[in-house]
C-alpha cells in the first residue's frame, strides 16, 4: 500500500509539472510573476496593482529608438530578440509593436512563465526559446537586440558582446549596470577594480557557492557563479569592437531625465549601438 500511494504521489506530481510546462492545455494556471506586470486581458494582469510593464519608460524608449532604426511602421519582417527575457514582458511590448519577437530565456522557472503568457496572448509574432542567452549564434540572426538587466550577470561580457555582433545587423540596446570607479558607492556588493578579458571592472557575487538552483534568485546568473560588471569606458570600447559604428547613451528611459538620481546612484544606463547599413 505505501508503495501504491508513493506512485499515486508521483503520478500527481507528474501531471501537475506538466501542467505548468505545457500551458497550451485547458488547465493551465498562471505561476507567480516576481518583475512583469503584463496586461493579460483588459482587468487581467500578470501582479495585480502593479505599474504595467507597458507604461514603463524603458518600453518607451526602446520602442523609439526601433523606430527611427527602422521607420514607422513595424514589420513582422523585422526581427528582435529580448535576451534573458525573465518573464517575457519586453518580448510582449515588442510583439505588439509589430516586431518579430524572440525572447530567450535560461532559467526554467522564468521559461515557464513565458510560456504561460504565450498561452494567454496566442500572439503569433511572439515567441520564446529556452536556452543560455551564451548560444544565440544557433538562434540568429537578428535585426536588432534588446539586452536589459543580462549583461552585469556575465563572467565574460566582453566575449557575449562580440558575440551579439556577429549575430545583430542593425541596432543594439543595451541597459545594463556597470563598475563605478573607485570613490563612487551604489548599493551593491563588488570587488575591487581588476582586470577580466583584458578589460577593467569588478566582479560581483551572484549567490553563494553551493547554493541549489531552485534557491537562487530568479534574477540571478545561469550558468556561472560570480558576474564581471564592465567599466563604463571598457564596456563603451567592447561595443565598439564589437561592430557597433555609432554609439551613445540614451537618457528618456528616465522618467525624470533632469533630476533623476538612478544612473548615478545605481551606475546603470541605456547604451545603443548602431551598425552602418
Amino acid at each position: 500500500m505505501d508503495v501504491a500511494r508513493k506512485a499515486l504521489r508521483r503520478t500527481k506530481a507528474t501531471i501537475r509539472h506538466d501542467i505548468l510546462r505545457t500551458p497550451r492545455g485547458p488547465k493551465a494556471i498562471m505561476p507567480p510573476f516576481t518583475a512583469h506586470n503584463i496586461e493579460l486581458a483588459p482587468g487581467d494582469e500578470t501582479i495585480a496593482g502593479q505599474p504595467l510593464l507597458h507604461d514603463q519608460p524603458l518600453v518607451a524608449a526602446m520602442l523609439r529608438t526601433l523606430k527611427l532604426a527602422f521607420g514607422d511602421t513595424p514589420s513582422r519582417r523585422i526581427r528582435v530578440a529580448d535576451l534573458g527575457c525573465l518573464e517575457g514582458g519586453y518580448t510582449v511590448e515588442l510583439a505588439r509593436a509589430g516586431y518579430d519577437a524572440v525572447g530567450i530565456e535560461g532559467r526554467d522557472s522564468n521559461y515557464q512563465r513565458c510560456r504561460y503568457v504565450d498561452h494567454r496572448l496566442q500572439l503569433s509574432n511572439l515567441h520564446f526559446i529556452h536556452d543560455d542567452v551564451r548560444n544565440i549564434d544557433a538562434h540568429g540572426p537578428f535585426d536588432a537586440i534588446f539586452c536589459c538587466g543580462l549583461l552585469y550577470h556575465l563572467d565574460q561580457p566582453a566575449a557575449f558582446l562580440h558575440q551579439l555582433g556577429q549575430v545583430t545587423r542593425r541596432l543594439l540596446l543595451l541597459h545594463t549596470h556597470y563598475a563605478p570607479p573607485d570613490g563612487v558607492d551604489i548599493p551593491f556588493s563588488l570587488s575591487p577594480l581588476t582586470t577580466n578579458e583584458g578589460r577593467q571592472g569588478r566582479w560581483f557575487a551572484e549567490f553563494d557557492v553551493g547554493t541549489p538552483e531552485d534557491e537562487q534568485s530568479p534574477w540571478a546568473s545561469v550558468g556561472n557563479q560570480r558576474s564581471f560588471w564592465l567599466a563604463k569606458d571598457h564596456l563603451l570600447q567592447a561595443i565598439s569592437d564589437a561592430g557597433f559604428t555609432s554609439l551613445y547613451e540614451q537618457y528618456d528611459f528616465l522618467a525624470h531625465q533632469v533630476d533623476d538620481p538612478y544612473i548615478a546612484t545605481n551606475a546603470r544606463s541605456l547604451f545603443v549601438g548602431v551598425k552602418d547599413t
